[in-house]
């Protein structure tokens, strides 16, 4: 009965531990869950099976997307116009999918690392490598990742150089620290001591409120070029935003909020896709804007669907006025943007033909000159993807400017995925040490300073303008000159002094039973 009672045990906590993984995440931004969470994952690892391990990695991954990443559901049920049953098998097909991650990372955690101190040491690197292929594998979902939960407090520092890869790893090298602190193995007294006292060090680090954080870049910002900028969000709603009868009115609205900006700041901003229509279908509406920010001084940039001269369509960010150049989103999302097998799926639900679903990806980071200053672009999406955003920020060859990223979030509804999406625009910021533009249509637009602090920011589902003077500033971070490199190492080192850990224990173990 006892057995019985402790396999059902080690079951639950994983699912209970993943359901506690996304509140460590924006809007509920407990961060200290995040390592709560992997702590009890470690522990229903420990003494496990490949098998059992993989069963409950599956698990944690199952309820962590569930509650963390339940606006899909928003996104297909309540705008894409599926059935109910067709939105809960795509959206349990995904979750699951996802969770493959972490049951990956149990199995590869017990098969390859037999004993539990090499297991303590291996269960970081492992869990991040999980983390990279769930990023890149299946057009990638790099969401939820846990660095991500540690922009509000010291590990955020290693955003700048590690980025979001390191701050995991830091993460899961504290859950791994707690265990042994709850559970130190046989003959450890000295190590159990020293990682209680590291780990009560950095937990009181990890609980210290962000204010008291020193900005990075005080002292060159003072002296560097500066934009001011007017978002436009217009806050149309997702429902409307693609009937055909609703193009005047979004039109005439995006010129009535734009018009008394013309000359009154340096840059006027608007969202993704912010005119449901390509540009060559509305006349002359789209040079007169550009006749009248020429005439005012004044750029005007926003997120437009495009068609080149080969007839291909791009999700784009076009500059107008004073501002010159355009961006090609280069990573789509999947039925979003396109359709996978589209000739077998189109046609089959409304879900599977939804406005400006056959994008083309773009093909390289430009740099677009906004006002005289440099710019570099991700659309939505992208901005989650941390090798693209340090690729086109690379773009700027170190001068100073800023990162524009222009978002629809309207999709997600009232749910968590915009604060989710605003969080990781702050990473972005953070690891790159540039400025973050968040132009969104209902919110949350926001002006990020280098230091990943949000400066000021609109209210969702609120018609508004943001009017701010943010300064530019260079690209200058370990993680920008390095990227990868630094955090692959470490994953590495570490991974072998797990595996000589364990090869040590079993000859140990070997000779001792020789004897």
């Amino acid at each position: 009965m006892q057995a019985f009672l402790s396999r059902w045990l080690m079951t639950l906590i994983p699912v209970l531990a993943g359901a506690l993984f996304p509140l460590a995440f924006a809007p509920i931004a407990l961060p200290w869950f995040a390592l709560l969470s992997l702590t009890l994952l470690l522990l229903s690892w420990q003494h496990a099976t490949a098998k059992q391990a993989a069963w409950r990695g599956f698990l944690w991954g199952f309820a962590a997307f569930v509650v963390g990443v339940s606006w899909v559901h928003v996104a297909i049920r309540d705008f894409g116009e599926a059935p109910l049953a067709l939105s809960l098998f795509l959206t349990g097909g995904m979750v699951a999918i996802l969770a493959l991650f972490p049951a990956l990372a149990g199995w590869a955690l017990v098969r390859c690392f037999p004993t539990a101190s090499a297991r303590l040491i291996a269960f970081a690197p492992l869990w991040v490598l999980a983390e990279y292929l769930r990023g890149h594998v299946f057009s990638g979902f790099p969401w939820l990742f846990a660095g991500y939960s540690q922009t509000d407090t010291w590990l955020g520092n290693l955003l700048p150089l590690l980025g979001v890869y390191g701050a995991s790893l830091a993460v899961a090298l504290l859950a791994a620290l707690l265990l042994l602190v709850a559970k130190p193995q046989p003959g450890q007294r000295r190590i159990h001591f020293v990682a209680r006292v590291t780990t009560a060090l950095v937990l009181v680090l990890l609980l210290t409120p962000v204010s008291s954080k020193p900005a990075q870049q005080a002292e060159t910002t003072t002296a560097a070029p500066s934009l001011s900028v007017a978002l436009v969000q217009a806050n149309i709603e997702q429902s409307l935003k693609w009937q055909p009868e609703q193009l005047n009115r979004i039109l005439n609205q995006y010129q009535q909020l734009t018009t008394p900006l013309l000359g009154k700041v340096d840059a006027v901003i608007w969202p993704e896709a912010a005119i449901p229509s390509f540009a060559h279908y509305l006349g002359d509406y789209f040079p007169n804007l550009d006749a009248a920010a020429r005439a005012s001084n004044t750029a005007l940039v926003t997120g437009l669907p495009v068609q080149d001269a080969d007839g291909r369509y791009f999700n784009s960010i076009v500059g107008y006025g004073t501002a010159a150049g355009r961006y090609d989103k280069r990573h789509l999302v999947p039925f979003g943007e396109y359709v996978p097998f589209q000739s077998m799926l189109r046609g089959l639900f409304a879900f599977f033909n939804l406005p400006m679903s056959g994008f083309s990806e773009g093909e390289h980071g430009a740099v677009m000159t906004v006002a005289g200053q440099k710019m570099v672009g991700a659309v939505c999406y992208e901005i989650a993807y941390p090798e693209l955003v340090r690729d086109n920020v690379l773009s700027l060859r170190g001068d100073p400017g800023y990162l524009l990223t222009v978002s629809n979030d309207a999709w997600f509804g009232g749910s968590w995925g915009p604060w989710q999406h605003l969080q990781i625009a702050r990473t972005r910021a953070m690891e790159n040490g540039l400025p973050v533009i968040r132009a969104t249509v209902t919110g949350v637009s926001a002006i990020i300073d280098a230091d990943g602090r949000i400066q000021h920011s609109l209210p969702q589902f609120e018609t508004a303008i943001l009017r701010a003077r943010i300064s530019a500033a260079k690209p200058d971070t370990l993680w920008v000159h390095w990227g990868l490199w630094p955090v692959s190492i470490l994953i590495a080192l570490l991974l072998g002094v797990a595996w000589g850990s364990s090869r040590r224990v079993l000859r140990s173990q070997a000779l001792q039973s020789r004897l």
